[in-house]
């Protein structure tokens, strides 16, 4: 059997196109698609929720992370965390208790790294850090994210600044699709 090379633009890949157990349909066997979108946090004084991803229907989150590109002002970047929402429920992705950004360097690492309960893991460019799990040798807790029907679901990033509060992170997501039609983008 020649094995399966991935290729993104191939549109046996494409959600749309899958043919379930056609032995053309690689999508689900793939080691997923990675998808990234660049937000920018302007501080308001109170929590700010960002839409950074759009899915429908059932996909596999293989690993998000994220990285600080621009730290013009992180002073006070409290209670970060992701969660997802369907225009009226929402559910978390991590603790929405969240984790510490505040003075976080270009470069910061912000990862999902536990299951939903636990907060997200942030890596500070200020030294050489490492993270490691104790359970398997991944360092990205995944979930399988069932998406309301009929409508855009979305993964938000939440964060509590000050008005001060001025910089970027760059939002990476790998995924899967669980079923035709599924799809996960960008917003």
């Amino acid at each position: 059997m020649i094995p399966h090379v991935f290729d993104e633009r191939a549109s046996v890949n494409q959600p749309a196109d899958i043919v379930a157990d056609s032995p053309e349909c690689f999508w689900h066997r793939t080691a997923g698609t990675l998808v990234q979108k660049a937000i920018t946090i302007s501080g308001t004084g109170a929590e700010v929720v960002t839409n950074v991803f759009a899915f429908t229907g059932n996909i596999e989150l293989l690993g998000i992370w994220g990285t600080i590109t621009d730290a013009t002002e992180t002073t006070t970047m409290t209670a970060a965390h992701l969660n997802v929402w369907d225009g009226t429920n929402q559910a978390d992705l991590s603790d929405d208790a969240g984790v510490d950004l505040s003075g976080g360097g270009l470069g910061g690492l912000v990862i999902k790294s536990a299951v939903s309960t636990s907060a997200l893991t942030f890596l500070d460019s200020d030294q050489v850090s490492i993270n490691e799990t104790a359970a398997d040798r991944r360092q990205f807790v995944g979930a399988a994210l069932s998406g309301k029907a009929a409508t855009t679901n979305y993964i938000r990033f939440n964060v509590t600044t000050d008005a001060n509060t001025n910089c970027e992170i760059t939002w990476f997501v790998a995924w899967r699709c669980l079923c035709a039609g599924s799809t996960l983008t960008a917003v």
